[in-house]
């Protein structure tokens, strides 16, 4: 009945992905540079994860209607880390 579990069941698929070297697509979040004409913003994206770590990203064929909306959701998470005094 806790999130923890289900928080600690996907790190560790993550940390299995790694040690395996097992070329898993992922969604984690990675920095996005250009991808669907979103820059400098961490996004959850299908992305491949082997023993090197990170190697690439899958970008699933979206409608506009789509990327506008990720576009917006990438917008308001910039809003907020601008808001952050650091």
């Amino acid at each position: 009945g806790a999130t923890f579990y289900a928080i600690a069941m996907s790190v560790c698929h993550i940390c299995e992905s790694i040690f395996d070297d097992a070329n898993a697509i992922l969604p984690v979040s990675t920095m996005m540079h250009g991808e669907y004409g979103i820059e400098d913003c961490c996004l959850s994206i299908p992305t491949i994860i082997n023993a090197s770590g990170y190697v690439g990203k899958v970008l699933p064929v979206m409608t506009e209607e789509e990327v506008e909306k990720l576009k917006h959701s990438a917008q308001m998470l910039k809003n907020v880390i601008a808001q952050i005094d650091l």
